[in-house]
């Protein structure tokens, strides 16, 4: 027992720093759900998905508009919801699902932990990243304030990804089993939100450039732009008609001025975030790329210098230091910084 505390002490503190976090996250979501502080969205759309899901209308929700239409006309493709169908019919409550997710975050942090040691090979270094993961501000806020969200319920399955690739880049060895593990955790990533495409098509180019990894670099950049192809210009366009048809009814019977709510009739909702740069993903791209000082502008702008001093402070802004790997990330920079909604 002496000898077992003694090789896995780090491993041992992080499970007792996992247990406390949990329990706080636990206190802090049941407090906030005995006094109605969620709603429908997002953490009301997610319970009545898997409710819909389990009585055979796979996926279906009522918008505000009071339109029963399926998830993909939301805007949104996040399909990993459905993994947790079993554990909600079990316990069919909507702190199923936060609970949920606090694990897989918080279980992160192990394989943040794993992670570092195979690239360290220091288990104090280790369990000093492991911990900044655990105790960073947007975690938290992730975890105590957010309900349910398919984007992050799938953080332990890219961080898994990332390992298993490591794992057999450092060994020389891309068994069998590793591989078909590495891409079962990348699919579960891309089930998790439409932009995650874009991590993996960008993960791609870090294999085959910074690993020299032609094979599977290339595969899976392939993978991320058709399955961004799919989410961002077939899925979504294709189920946008149940929205607008259901907003319409709505408008009419009630009179509304369409010409202040025409974002809902988009293809995509949330184009109207960035309608400062067009009106469809191909004119936003290109009016980014074509008129870069509006579009430095905008990333710098308004309060966003605070909301990325808060993202790289904590950690204190070391991830600057290596942009190869930073640059993953870009799509939710651009997501977030980007908006002039």
């Amino acid at each position: 027992m002496r000898k077992f505390i003694q090789s896995n002490f780090f491993l041992i503190l992080l499970g007792l720093a996992c247990f406390i976090v949990f329990f706080v996250n636990v206190k802090i979501n049941v407090f906030r759900y005995n006094n109605l502080d969620f709603g429908k969205f997002d953490l009301g759309n997610m319970v009545q998905m898997l409710w819909n899901t389990e009585h055979g209308r796979f996926m279906y929700l009522t918008d505000y508009f009071g339109t029963n239409l399926p998830r993909w006309a939301m805007s949104h493709v996040d399909p990993i919801l459905v993994i947790f169908l079993p554990f909600f019919i079990v316990a069919p409550h909507a702190l199923t699902l936060v609970f949920a997710q606090v694990l897989l975050v918080l279980l992160s942090s192990f394989i943040i932990y794993k992670l570092a040691e195979l690239e360290l090979n220091s288990k104090f270094a280790a369990f000093l990243l492991a911990l900044t993961f655990l105790f960073y501000p947007a975690v938290g806020f992730l975890t105590a304030w957010t309900g349910f969200h398919g984007v992050t319920a799938v953080i332990p399955f890219f961080l898994g990804a990332f390992y298993v690739y490591e794992v057999m880049y450092k060994s020389k060895s891309y068994t069998k089993n590793k591989k078909i593990l590495f891409w079962v955790l990348i699919v579960l990533t891309l089930m998790g939100k439409e932009q995650l495409s874009l991590y993996i098509f960008l993960y791609g180019i870090f294999v085959f450039f910074l690993r020299q990894d032609k094979k599977i670099g290339t595969a899976l950049t392939i993978l991320g732009v058709v399955w961004f192809i799919a989410a961002f210009l077939i899925i979504i366009p294709y189920f946008a008609h149940y929205r607008i048809e259901g907003f319409q009814k709505f408008e009419t019977s009630l009179g509304l001025d369409t010409t202040v709510v025409k974002d809902v009739e988009n293809s995509n909702y949330f184009l109207s975030r960035y309608e400062a740069f067009g009106n469809s993903y191909f004119e936003i791209l290109f009016n980014m790329i074509t008129h870069p000082s509006k579009t430095v502008a905008v990333f710098f702008g308004g309060d966003q210098l605070n909301n990325l001093r808060q993202t790289f402070e904590p950690l204190g802004y070391l991830p600057l230091a290596f942009p190869p790997l930073l640059i993953i990330a870009l799509p939710d920079f651009m997501a977030n910084y980007l908006t002039t909604a």
